[in-house]
């Protein structure tokens, strides 16, 4: 019987595969390394701050190629890959990023993921209308203009807010907002009115109602208030004047309602003709408050519509100082447009 023997193959295999496995041990053990080092390592020493502007409905592919163009990232391929073993993919946020090359892959997909992006404080001047503000915020990257200027006078888009007027003019609420870019122009209009929503507490809903005149009312008067006078003790003396008109179905006569029936908000001298304008919003030509408001007002300016003075003041005419000369009646008046106007030129 023929004896065993071992084969001399078996032992040549084994330390070839052990030698093997030792080999591609080493491999992966480098290459993950040179992934680690990828990952995990700044782009450049340069820390110099960068503003990364990812546009809405970006791809990751083309995100990585906006991050690696502006030298932020190593590699775009890697960071593709990591953002999908990280399953990222759907969490990349669009908007205005503040990064630096010092940064590393890790850091900046996460700073992405989170959606911190670069915020922006955006102010609402007292008294501007909605066209002055959908330019304001073309001309500060956070809008287009023709876009707002839609959606503020688009019926269904307003009362979907809760805001069941034509126009949001007179509702987007003068102050400083923080908003991001992309944010929308719908998104801008919602915290403008909700912050309107908010400065018309129950308290002072009460108060209009006991005023004699309706919440848009109030605010159309006080849009024609805001733009009469920056003078802020003369508020509620022309809230008189022209609440004294009013009771006496006296035309307004209001110049600022003339500038915005013409659409020429910076028109420094109204003309004859400008007063023959056919418009409801010409207070010279028709009796009673404009449609609507004509800016929107300040707190100052709504709370003097609401609370006007205690006065039978019928008139005012500018002292080109920012003051204002109030008279009774209209003798008084006249003199004081011949002491204090050019020649042609009558005040209210």
């Amino acid at each position: 019987m023929a004896a065993n023997r071992e084969n001399p193959s078996k032992p040549l295999r084994a330390r070839i595969s052990f030698l093997t496995l030792i080999s591609l041990s080493a491999t992966g053990f480098v290459i993950s390394l040179f992934v680690f080092y990828i990952i995990f390592s700044p782009a450049s020493p340069d820390r110099l701050t960068k503003i990364v502007d990812i546009p809405p409905g970006s791809t990751t592919r083309y995100i990585s190629s906006i991050l690696y163009e502006d030298g932020l990232i190593m590699n775009p391929f890697f960071f593709e890959a990591l953002v999908t073993v990280t399953m990222n993919s759907k969490k990349l946020k669009a908007g205005e990023y503040e990064l630096n090359a010092g940064m590393n892959m890790w850091t900046v997909l996460a700073i992405l993921a989170s959606g911190r992006s670069l915020k922006h404080r955006f102010t609402v001047p007292e008294g501007f209308t909605i066209s002055q503000v959908s330019s304001l915020l073309e001309e500060s990257g956070l809008a287009d203009r023709e876009s707002f200027l839609k959606l503020a006078t688009d019926r269904a888009f307003l009362e979907s807010i809760g805001l069941k007027e034509e126009s949001a003019e007179g509702y987007l609420f003068p102050d400083t907002y923080i908003i991001t870019k992309n944010m929308g122009e719908e998104n801008i209009i919602k915290i403008m009115y909700r912050k309107f929503s908010q400065v018309f507490t129950p308290e002072l809903r009460e108060e209009i109602e006991k005023s004699g005149l309706k919440l848009h009312e109030i605010l159309t008067l006080a849009s024609i208030i805001e733009k009469e006078t920056g003078y802020p003790p003369e508020r509620e003396l022309i809230s008189a004047v022209f609440r004294n008109r009013l009771k006496k179905k006296m035309r307004l006569e209001s110049d600022p309602t003339i500038l915005y029936a013409i659409g020429d908000l910076d028109k420094k001298r109204i003309l004859t003709k400008d007063k023959l304008y056919d418009s409801p919003y010409n207070t010279y030509l028709y009796r009673g408050l404009p449609p609507g408001p004509i800016s929107n007002p300040g707190l100052d300016s709504i709370l003097a519509s609401i609370r006007p003075a205690s006065v039978d003041y019928l008139y005012f005419v500018s002292r080109n100082n920012g003051t204002h000369y109030f008279s009774s009646d209209y003798r008084d008046h006249y003199r004081a447009v011949t002491r204090y106007q050019k020649p042609g030129l009558v005040g209210n």
